[in-house]
């Protein structure tokens, strides 16, 4: 310390010229303040270092503290759990009745009584005015009287003469119908005699060619019940096959075959009667070649020969027949038919009278309404439903016209709230919410309504979306006046899987969206996420972040990856 103080006066003593009016208190002062800014400088110096320690060590969200640093100075912050933030939506909304309506008289009059004024609570169906009836009531009486009688004579009129022609009609359908039925009963039993012949003489043509071909009677029922067969087989008819045994076979299986389907019964009329034909052309032309024996004559064979051609033409002249018979019924179907269609016509001819004659009736029906409604039913007012009176605006006395109303009534049991959210809103409002709203003259009054219908599109022109609310029973809800202005809170639940940045982070490009945050080195470092929405100033990711990282809020550079940055919180 002594040496420094010699130091100090070895040094004023030479000093300048320039310097010497300078006396030592004031030297002093100087050189004290001197050292004192280089001290400072040193310290701060040193705490910028301290504070960038990450570039070469860890990083643990430590502000910079001093005013100026090698690396850029980013704001930083954590993200937020998403059900840390409170979010309330509000809108401007109206009160609406569920029934709301002008009501009118039915005609044109002068008004003789009104029976509700303002603010007045009616039931439905209560008569609330009458008009001035325009005509005298005994003459009126009187023509509804006629009229009524009229109507009564017109039904009755309209009703008999229905009825006469309807039963009529039916009555001649019903006997022509049953005259072709009974012709149709007749050709089907002609029908079945006709095939049941067809029957009987294919199976005495197959007797006749059995006895042609084997000397037992069963030769052809009995075809493969036989293993020794050529014992049973008439060798006299064996040059009409060519000597050949398996020409001889497939006429055989061709005879049984044709029996099981006449034995069935699985064969058309047309169809029998063409194989028959081919069979007995078959067997005519084998007996041509029958060798004469004594165990087979050749009269037999002749004899044969002779039923074979008789059967055949039998057949033909059936299958001609029942050819007819089924021309004929078909004939009667398609009269049947004809006949139904016929009759359809009809009814639907004296129906179609019918409803002139009902039209015919509801005019006259309507002019004796016309008529009650002169008398008086008809010239009152009445409400269509219940509730109240909200306007009046006609007197007694006054006249009006069925375009002119007289009361405004209004359902106030059942109202409901109409207000109009964001697109940034839609997702946080849903069916089944619970809304608080006050009305904008007491916004200290509280009520609730439960939204029950979104619309399904957005207004081109506002770009919002109209939500309706029912207003369930509560207390002083006499307060709640229909087209009353109110404002409307819809509470907001947030999903707790979300986290919350602020809106300035979201960095976003073509291909993504990402974030910068700071890395243990303290570099920047781009991070991808998950965008679910963004409502508030908050963007609400469901992935890319926890809830430990930090993210840079605010830069005075461009950041770039691997970037060395200095943080400060906000």
């Amino acid at each position: 310390m002594n040496s420094f103080l010699t130091f100090l006066r070895q040094a004023w003593e030479k000093r300048p010229p320039t310097l010497r009016f300078l006396n030592l208190k004031t030297a002093s002062a100087v050189v004290v303040f001197g050292v004192t800014g280089v001290f400072i400088t040193f310290i701060l110096t040193q705490g910028n270092v301290s504070a960038s320690p990450g570039h070469d060590g860890g990083h643990e969200g430590s502000d910079v503290t001093g005013t100026t640093s090698n690396f850029p100075i980013v704001t930083v912050e954590q993200p937020k759990m998403a059900d840390s933030i409170q979010i309330s939506i509000e809108a401007a909304g109206q009160i609406f009745a569920e029934q709301q309506a002008d009501l009118y008289p039915l005609q044109d009059g002068v008004i003789e009584s009104l029976s509700a004024n303002l603010g007045s609570r009616v039931r439905q169906g209560q008569v609330l005015g009458v008009l001035r009836p325009d005509q005298g009531r005994q003459e009126l009486a009187a023509e509804i009287g006629f009229k009524q009688r009229e109507l009564e004579i017109s039904r009755e009129r309209a009703t008999l003469t229905t009825d006469s022609h309807l039963r009529t009609t039916q009555e001649e359908r019903d006997a022509e119908l049953a005259g072709i039925q009974a012709e149709i009963a007749g050709l089907e039993t002609i029908q079945h005699q006709k095939l049941q012949s067809m029957n009987n003489v294919a199976y005495d043509l197959l007797d006749s060619v059995n006895e042609m071909l084997f000397t037992r009677s069963d030769g052809i029922a009995n075809y493969l019940s036989h293993s020794a067969f050529d014992y049973y087989r008439r060798v006299e008819a064996w040059p009409g096959f060519g000597n050949d045994a398996t020409v001889r076979e497939s006429f055989e299986r061709k005879l049984l075959a044709f029996r099981t389907m006449v034995d069935a019964e699985a064969i058309s009329p047309m169809e029998l009667m063409a194989k028959a034909m081919e069979i007995g052309e078959q067997a005519r032309k084998i007996s041509l070649s029958i060798s004469d024996s004594p165990s087979f004559p050749a009269d037999n064979v002749d004899r044969i020969r002779k039923e074979i051609a008789e059967m055949t033409d039998h057949l033909s002249l059936f299958a001609t027949e029942l050819t007819e018979v089924l021309a004929k019924r078909s004939s009667l179907e398609a009269e049947k038919r004809k006949i139904q269609a016929s009759t359809e016509r009809k009814i639907v001819e004296v129906k179609g009278e019918q409803r002139n004659a009902d039209l015919d009736t509801e005019i006259i029906a309507a002019e004796i309404v016309q008529l009650q409604q002169q008398m008086g039913a008809g010239r009152t007012i009445v409400a269509p439903f219940s509730g109240i009176i909200t306007k009046r605006y006609v007197s007694a006395g006054e006249s009006v016209t069925a375009e002119k109303p007289v009361f405004n009534l209004v359902d106030d049991r059942r109202k409901y709230i109409r207000f109009h959210i964001s697109e940034a809103d839609l997702p946080f409002v849903k069916i089944g919410t619970t809304v608080i709203f006050s009305p904008t003259s007491a916004p200290s009054e509280q009520f609730t309504a439960v939204i029950k219908r979104i619309a399904q599109a957005v207004d081109p022109v506002s770009r919002t979306i109209q939500v309706e609310a029912d207003i369930p029973t509560q207390n002083n809800a006499d307060r709640i006046l229909a087209q009353m202005t109110i404002r409307v809170q819809v509470p907001v639940t947030q999903d707790p899987s979300l986290l919350a940045i602020p809106e300035a982070a979201l960095q976003l490009s073509k291909s993504s969206s990402f974030v910068w945050t700071v890395a243990p080195d303290v570099t920047a470092v781009a991070k991808e996420v998950e965008i679910v929405f963004i409502h508030s100033g908050y963007v609400y990711i469901s992935s890319g972040l926890t809830v430990k990282d930090w993210i840079v809020v605010k830069s005075p550079v461009e950041l770039s990856a691997g970037l060395a940055i200095d943080t400060k919180q906000l």
